[in-house]
């Protein structure tokens, strides 16, 4: 995304080095739950990757866990992480017209918003608790209509939007930008 600052290292890591990671701040402690992002491999082989590290931290903790990834339309894989662990998912659409995505958001502006609301409704047929299922959007990168019409669709479906509001960082495409007034 050409707001996004995430060096990419080309370092593969693998599922022992997770684990490692895993037990050393499960040891330390003082957080609230684990947040798993994902969209760093083809969503088959994240979907396989996730699942064997929400059953790995499930064998070591009760903790809440976050899956934050790319959209998933098939329930039974949904339902796969569910029974695993995953107390709570996202599927961040971000930008709300599927045009602004595309240009701003060139990789995943490629996964219409439709996509989106399908996975997430039936994400919400799984998860039933409230607030269990979300997404995020970016305010400053469309108008507030897109936004408002894009909150007002995640609501109708009793998806929890998150609103947050765009800073340009260094090192992006977009780090001369304005970002929106308070």
């Amino acid at each position: 995304c050409k707001f996004c600052n995430l060096p990419v290292n080309g370092f593969n890591y693998t599922l022992e080095d997770i684990y490692e990671i895993i037990d050393f701040y499960l040891h330390r402690g003082g957080f609230r739950h684990i947040l798993i992002g994902g969209g760093s491999e083809s969503i088959v082989r994240e979907n396989e990757t996730v699942l064997k590290i929400v059953k790995y931290i499930r064998h070591k903790t009760d903790m809440p866990i976050y899956l934050m990834c790319l959209p998933i339309k098939d329930k039974a894989k949904l339902q796969e992480l569910y029974y695993a662990g995953v107390t709570e998912i996202g599927f961040n659409i971000e930008i709300w017209d599927d045009e602004i995505a595309k240009k701003i958001m060139p990789g995943k502006g490629n996964i219409s918003r439709n996509e989106y609301l399908t996975a997430l409704k039936k994400a919400k047929e799984v998860w039933k608790e409230p607030y269990a299922v979300r997404s995020l959007l970016i305010i400053g990168l469309e108008t507030e209509t897109n936004l408002k019409n894009a909150v007002e669709a995640l609501l109708s479906e009793n998806i929890m939007p998150i609103l947050s509001v765009f800073r340009p960082l260094p090192n992006t495409q977009m780090a001369d930008f304005l970002p929106p007034t308070n």
